[in-house]
């Protein structure tokens, strides 16, 4: 076993009471985690998250591009640097 399969519920605090909004998203860019503090910041409730594309926390004028970079990245990680230029 992992220290973390071994820790689960302490990695699951330190996620909660973590003063930064995460998210956990997939590599089809569906939002599988996101934390408390995520929720206050977005205004959208866990249920709402949990399940969305990441899109939907990036600013609509830039979600077209977003999705071409997610798509670049997921094919080819050393490509490009995620949030880079």
């Amino acid at each position: 076993m992992s220290y973390l399969e071994d820790y689960p519920v302490s990695w699951n605090h330190l996620l909660e009471v973590l003063p930064d909004g995460i998210a956990f998203v997939d590599e089809h860019g569906m939002i599988r985690y996101a934390n408390e503090h995520l929720t206050v910041l977005t205004g959208y409730t866990h249920d709402e998250l949990v399940g969305q594309a990441v899109e939907v926390l990036v600013p609509s004028r830039e979600r077209d591009t977003h999705l071409v970079h997610r798509d670049e990245y997921a094919r080819d990680p050393s490509a490009r640097e995620m949030g880079a230029a």
